[in-house]
């Protein structure tokens, strides 16, 4: 049974409406009075909706509704309201509003659409499509809806309003990063839902823009790793192996190369000269090293009076990060995609080696 809230401040509208709701025996409609009795409601019960009326004399309502946006983001609210002034109409669009009914209301309609949005309006799976398509359908028609994206090991939302992805989460991500990576998946299972959300805008680039650098970067990532094929380097160090590489080097390339995840990766020797560099990558990272980060590293450690310096990571856009780390004296730098773990990826790394590598 979904559960409705309904601000009630004594109105004509409002009364209307909840009549017409309480004739669905799987709706419970919850009438608050009182700000506090709408907090108690909020945090003791799994509220689905709520409904307000916003009458343009009262600020009470728009507080009302930033609460519920910022402490249960993902809860609808639904309004009631006659046309307003511009200032108002303006603040009302900063809010998250899952839909706006005009006044004079017609109760029983409004009712319906709520009940059939709540209960069952469009929810299942996709078949036959890819997702791509889907997105451009979703596009096209101005669809507002949750997508559900799923493989065998990976599960991510993607929240679309108006036709445009404007929210979108893994298991590790969010916003941009984690559109990018759905987008990537293949051999997905696709969920709909035709469902109210409430959701923060995290992602601002227009829908063409978002799909189009996410099938780049999936088109990059399926790249073979390869060393570049010009010698000329940043700041003096070679893209390509300096002297034949050791037998560690060797070791540590055939071990790196397969990891999931790894999209590119660069050896260095003790003076910080490049001996091994490959990606996936069309515009690869050249010269990121341990070497410029240790003397650095080693400042914080003893200033917090920590342990030795293990490994490092930072985010890059476009979903990639990078660990630092040193290994047998040899100095690496491996990028990552975003989703991977680093800490399974230096298991990963540390098992492949007999006996088992320890940093």
């Amino acid at each position: 049974m979904k559960k409705i809230l309904i601000l009630d401040k004594d109105n004509v509208t409002l009364r209307a409406l909840l009549q017409a709701l309480q004739r669905y025996s799987d709706l419970e409609v919850i009438v608050a009075n009182e700000r506090s009795d709408i907090n108690r409601g909020l945090q003791q019960l799994a509220i689905d909706l709520v409904i307000t009326d916003i009458d343009g004399t009262e600020s009470c309502c728009f507080e009302l509704i930033e609460s519920i946006n910022r402490y249960f983001p993902e809860l609808p609210v639904d309004v009631l309201s006659a046309p307003l002034s511009p200032d108002l109409e303006a603040r009302l669009a900063e809010l998250r509003i899952a839909r706006r009914f005009t006044k004079p209301l017609k109760a029983d309609e409004a009712a319906k659409r709520i009940h059939q949005q709540l209960t069952n309006g469009a929810v299942g799976q996709l078949k036959g499509l890819s997702l791509t398509s889907v997105l451009q359908l979703m596009n096209v028609e101005h669809k507002n809806c949750v997508l559900t994206v799923e493989t065998d090991t990976e599960h991510g939302e993607l929240f679309i309003r108006e036709g445009e992805i404007v929210a979108a989460k893994t298991a590790t991500l969010r916003g941009k990063d984690a559109a990018y990576t759905i987008i990537a998946w293949d051999s997905v299972r696709i969920g709909f839902q035709d469902k109210p959300f409430n959701v923060a805008q995290e992602i601002s680039e227009s829908f063409m823009s978002l799909l189009m650098e996410a099938l780049r970067l999936k088109d990059e990532m399926q790249l073979p790793l390869a060393k570049p094929q010009d010698t000329s380097g940043d700041e003096g160090h070679s893209l390509v192996q300096s002297g034949a590489t050791t037998l560690l080097e060797q070791q540590i390339d055939s071990v790196l190369e397969p990891l999931p995840g790894v999209v590119e990766y660069c050896l260095y020797d003790q003076d910080s000269n490049l001996r091994l560099f490959k990606s996936r990558r069309q515009q690869p990272v050249k010269n990121l090293h341990p070497g410029h980060l240790q003397t650095k590293t080693d400042d914080i450690a003893r200033l917090l009076q920590a342990g030795n310096f293990q490994y490092m990571v930072t985010n890059e856009g476009h979903g990639v990060r990078h660990v630092f780390f040193t290994f047998e004296d040899v100095p690496i730098t491996v990028g990552l995609r975003r989703e991977q773990s680093v800490k399974k990826f230096l298991q990963q790394f540390k098992s492949k080696f007999d006996p088992p590598a320890r940093f």
